[in-house]
């Protein structure tokens, strides 16, 4: 009967297939290919393999230290991210920072409460679970990021890279629970607000303690707060404020930092009281000194300068009287002027601007030890050019991002029986 005719072969054709459809395994029910679809979407919303920009890169790090918490009530603080080279805040940290704060509202982390620590109460501080730090770091992007990124983007030599690296602590003890990083390009960092610190070791140990994957200082998040806070008001131009927050910090027992008077000296120059501003400024270079031997501050120049420009006159003019009342109450210090200069430009002309620069700050500090005291400091005072041996940022062409490399800083030694 199977050889009769090409119609008895449907039949068992048809019984074969039936059978072997019985022994082949099932496919997945329909909802549940939708729901690996789902997690594979929710996958891919964190992963980021090449640079991208500021705003679709913020969000795919936020989602990567937000998605290691245990879906639970939980109290997140999120303090400024800080810049790795200035131990400080940019342009840039305040963006990073309400790009945060939205992500944490949306309805998928309805359990998770994050918070800036300017907007936090005490209470809140206190109570927190979690604290997120971050650092901005200009640096050079791993090998196979690079050729990632030069495969979709022709101008990739014009490109400046930026590691923004966040870790996710526990609020009580400091230990380091999640730690993510992003690569990201044209971090806008806005004009320095002057003055610059640069000799504070402890906010330099706590942008370290993120960079290199330490327990996170806790101790005195309080402090840290205030300041923030004081920031905050301080952008927003409620001056009144700043001074009203910072006074109060002052008073207390751990209060007397270098940022805690740095604030206090901006806001004062904004509310025209120079007074209160030179006092503060003393304090600072007072701490500065006391702490590392150098001064805090650094004086900063535009490129190919050596004067200071018109808009810092008065500025640097405070500057210039204070350092010589420390001079005059420190007459057993001495001081040694280093000026700097970014990679811009020729080697051999940096390093003689670099001396320019320097010289320039010393004969400003002798005229005014000479018109108000009489005093002759010259011989208390050495300059020296680095030219662009050490820069700090090490960008190119010269930017507002490294203006940190065009300065002049400050040493102080014992002086010798000759001085």
């Amino acid at each position: 009967m199977l050889f009769t005719g090409k119609t008895t072969l449907l039949p068992l054709f048809l019984v074969l297939t039936v059978a072997l459809t019985g022994c082949a395994p099932k496919k997945a029910p329909p909802q549940r290919k939708i729901k690996i679809k789902k997690i594979k979407k929710e996958v891919k919303a964190t992963k980021l393999t090449k640079p991208t920009t500021l705003e679709k890169g913020i969000p795919v790090l936020g989602r990567r230290i937000l998605n290691t918490i245990a879906q639970k009530k939980t109290l997140i603080l999120l303090e400024p991210f800080k810049d790795a080279t200035l131990y400080d805040e940019i342009k840039a940290s305040a963006e990073i920072e309400r790009m945060l704060l939205v992500l944490g509202h949306k309805k998928e982390y309805s359990q998770i409460h994050l918070i800036s620590t300017a907007d936090a109460s005490d209470r809140e501080l206190e109570q927190a679970d979690y604290i997120i730090k971050g650092v901005i770091s200009y640096s050079t992007m791993p090998v196979q990021s690079v050729q990632s990124a030069r495969s979709t983007r022709s101008s990739q030599s014009a490109q400046k890279y930026y590691r923004i690296l966040a870790s996710l602590a526990d609020r009580k003890t400091g230990q380091l629970t999640a730690r993510r990083a992003i690569w990201v390009y044209s971090v806008p960092y806005g004009k320095l607000e002057l003055p610059v610190i640069t000799a504070d070791p402890q906010v330099k140990q706590k942008v370290l303690e993120v960079i290199n994957k330490q327990k996170i200082t806790v101790s005195d998040i309080k402090t840290d707060a205030r300041i923030a806070k004081a920031k905050a008001a301080y952008r927003n131009g409620q001056y009144t404020e700043v001074l009203r927050v910072l006074k109060k910090l002052i008073a207390s027992p751990d209060g007397k930092v270098l940022d805690a008077y740095r604030m206090l000296y901006l806001a004062s120059l904004k509310m025209n009281n120079f007074v209160a501003a030179e006092t503060a400024f003393f304090s600072m270079i007072n701490i500065g000194f006391q702490n590392t031997q150098k001064m805090p501050l650094l004086f900063l120049f535009e490129s190919d300068s050596v004067e200071f420009t018109p808009a810092r006159l008065q500025e640097y003019g405070i500057w210039i009287r204070q350092l010589n009342s420390y001079l005059e109450k420190k007459k057993e210090k001495c001081m040694h002027i280093i000026g700097h200069t970014s990679k811009q430009g020729e080697f051999n002309y940096n390093m003689k601007l670099s001396k320019e620069r320097a010289a320039y700050i010393k004969e400003r500090l002798v005229q005014q030890a000479q018109q108000t005291t009489g005093t002759k400091i010259g011989k208390r005072i050495t300059v020296e050019g680095k030219g662009e041996t050490e820069t700090k940022d090490g960008s190119e062409p010269d930017s507002d991002q490294n203006m940190i490399d065009r300065r002049v800083e400050f040493k102080l030694f014992r002086c010798s029986n000759s001085h």
